[in-house]
């Protein structure tokens, strides 16, 4: 997904603004609290089974759908021309073809609840996944190839784009405290014309560093996160950076269903003095709040 920075500048931000933009998605939760409470109320049955028993591992599905839905919503005050509020449905499905090869797609519908209220559909990814080597008990590789869609509009028209190819490579480590990741992609973009039709230069080539990882609080809770450094070259040979970052925090109400609240940050990595660092986890001006749930059918 391209790198956009909110700017604005009043940053005045108010707690009854934020809880009516989530409104909906508190509302979506409550429809699955009560099969919280029943999940959770259930006695197991099982406790007198035989300490020699040991219990089949769960059936992995070799076709599932993930379904999630986050509305987001930048810190500037309600009303202000700035003021960005929008709601994402994520679909992606999921094909294990064997036990080493994957194939996904992932597509965001998006909804602008501000402003002209347009409705986008993401670039689609089509990706194939590789189970890599395991190194030892903590450490593996992961390996991806992926195409892009042209299926959003504004993209095609406004940056005449074709398409994309990426290939990824990684390394992922598992611990008691944790899961941690590091991967590292190269991506090739295809324009029909090198420059956009706001006469800025397009991407052609883009090598990313992403860091993730994702920390158990409970059984139930846990925090995520996600950073990003991209360093991109035009077809003109000109330097471009930008950067990501996202921070969860997830509950995990019943299986497969999860309930996330988060902030987002992303933009230029550099000033427009073009040296000074514009890297921020959080910042007022451009950082958005999101509330989120998600189920995998």
């Amino acid at each position: 997904m391209k790198v956009e920075t909110r700017k604005g500048t009043n940053s005045k931000f108010s707690k009854q603004s934020l809880i009516c933009r989530c409104l909906p998605i508190l509302l979506a939760v409550s429809v699955f609290s009560p099969m919280t409470m029943a999940a959770t109320s259930k006695v197991s049955s099982q406790s007198s089974v035989k300490k020699n028993t040991v219990a089949p591992e769960p059936e992995k599905k070799s076709v599932s759908l993930l379904v999630g839905l986050e509305r987001s919503s930048n810190l500037i005050e309600e009303g202000s021309p700035r003021d960005n509020t929008a709601t994402d449905l994520l679909l992606r499905p999921s094909w294990t073809l064997n036990e080493n090869w994957t194939l996904s797609n992932r597509t965001i519908f998006e909804q602008e609840e501000t402003g002209p209220r347009n409705s986008s559909l993401s670039d689609s990814e089509f990706r194939l996944s590789l189970k890599g080597a395991q190194l030892n008990d903590q450490f593996s590789l992961t390996h991806s190839i992926s195409g892009y869609a042209p299926t959003n509009e504004e993209n095609r028209k406004k940056n005449s784009f074709q398409g994309a190819a990426t290939a990824r490579t990684g390394i992922k480590a598992v611990y008691p405290l944790g899961e941690f990741s590091y991967g590292m992609s190269l991506r090739r973009n295809f324009h029909e014309y090198k420059v956009s039709s706001e006469n800025s230069p397009n991407i052609e080539y883009s090598l990313s560093h992403a860091i993730s990882g994702r920390i158990p609080l409970s059984t139930k809770w846990s925090v995520e996160s996600l950073g990003i450094f991209a360093q991109g070259r035009t077809y003109g040979g000109l330097e471009r950076q930008n950067f990501s970052f996202d921070f969860d925090v997830v509950f995990e109400a019943i299986k497969d269903f999860s309930i996330n609240l988060g902030t987002s940050n992303k933009g230029s990595a550099l000033k427009a003095n073009g040296h000074d660092s514009n890297i921020k986890a959080f910042d007022e001006h451009s950082s958005v709040l999101r509330l989120g749930v998600s189920y995998v059918l």
